[in-house]
């Protein structure tokens, strides 16, 4: 039964894959544009690539440092490495409003901004990672109190459920940072409105996401025992990370202004990001 289900997902992303081509928003158009942005917005403006790198960096080294203090309660370490997870999650959010208002609006600024737009943005989203946290952790049952069987089709029920959730509310970000009344709501009812290339967006990000930093780390790292070669390698998994962060942040704030269109621009096809959609 397991390899049954396997099977069942691969079909589904299979499908969901060719749907895409028909998808009025042209998801795979919205991440080759996205792409192209964020080489260019990486020239033209590198610190605020180099802000966002430094955050991951200090999210990665965090951990590592902590380790070596000394815990009375483990629970006491999993709650710092938490707040450290969502004060970056925060910070991060404000690198990703002057994406979304710098590509949709041309409002660009030399560096992170702070302010009242930017903390209910980030507010926002650290709701939806909490949300979408909650989620992926609840606790069920494990062997020998319920079947091995069962056990995984729950945890994969859990799975499913949290990338719909992530889906689902991926746009929350966007539609805040454009000073949308209510984003939530906007963002739910853009994933009902478009699912198809909602879903592909996120599928697609999360593949780039598991290539720069579990390949590199599990396939790479092996070759060379220097130091120096691992250091390197840490360096190029962190920039990875952020350029995937730009990249995803212009995908989901292309992908809410042709969803919404004409909403938040004057003319969204007449926008530079827009050219190619048709």
């Amino acid at each position: 039964m397991p390899n049954l289900a396997a099977l069942a997902a691969l079909a589904g992303i299979i499908g969901l894959a060719i749907a895409g081509f028909f998808s009025s928003p042209r998801p795979y158009n919205i991440i080759g544009e996205s792409w192209r942005q964020s080489v260019a917005c990486l020239r033209a403006r590198p610190m605020l690539f180099a802000y966002a790198w430094g955050l991951f960096a200090l999210q990665e080294i965090m951990p590592l440092l902590l380790s070596y203090a000394p815990w009375p309660q483990a629970w006491q370490l999993l709650l710092i490495l938490f707040a450290i997870q969502a004060g970056g999650t925060y910070a991060l959010a404000h690198v990703a409003l002057r994406l979304h208002r710098g590509l949709i609006l041309d409002e660009w600024a030399p560096g992170v901004t702070w302010g009242r737009r930017e903390r209910r943005m980030a507010l926002y989203v650290v709701l939806v990672w909490l949300a979408i946290f909650a989620l992926r952790h609840v606790l069920i049952p494990a062997p020998p109190t319920i079947s091995e069987a069962a056990f995984q089709y729950l945890a994969a029920a859990i799975a499913f459920l949290s990338f719909l959730a992530k889906a689902a509310l991926v746009l929350t970000g966007p539609a805040a940072s454009l000073d949308d009344p209510r984003p939530l709501s906007r963002a739910v009812r853009s994933f009902l409105r478009e699912p198809v290339a909602i879903l592909l967006i996120v599928l697609a990000i999360g593949f780039l996401g598991d290539i720069a930093n579990d390949v590199l780390r599990l396939f790479v790292r092996p070759l060379s025992a220097s130091l120096m070669f691992q250091f390197a390698l840490d360096l190029v998994v962190v920039s990875m990370m952020a350029f995937i962060l730009f990249l995803s942040e212009f995908a989901i704030v292309i992908a809410l202004t042709r969803i919404w269109e004409d909403h938040y621009e004057p003319e969204t096809r007449r926008a530079a990001h827009n050219f190619t959609w048709s």
